[in-house]
């Protein structure tokens, strides 16, 4: 017995986008300052994307000192990307 419903068909270009957020993480990185935490908030990118960035760019050995902690305030994630006094 087929359980599907009678097929619908579109055109290829009536297929929705994706939509993809992107960060230029290094130009992110760059501008906090020393001593001090960037707040990034889900809305703006999934902690585990921050994670992703940061250790990407550390294993070109950029960013070696900055390290991340993620808390959760109230339903959200947030990760903090500190870049440190002393490394």
């Amino acid at each position: 017995m087929n359980r599907l419903k009678r097929p619908t068909y579109l055109n290829e270009e009536d297929v929705p986008k994706a939509i993809r957020k992107s960060f230029d993480w290094e130009g992110v990185l760059s501008e906090i300052p020393i001593g001090k935490a960037r707040l990034i908030g889900e809305d703006e990118a999934h902690y585990t994307t921050v994670r992703a960035a940061v250790a990407r760019l550390q294993s070109m050995g950029k960013f070696k000192n900055y390290y991340i902690k993620t808390r959760k305030e109230g339903n959200e994630r947030v990760s903090y990307v500190v870049n440190p006094k002393n490394p």
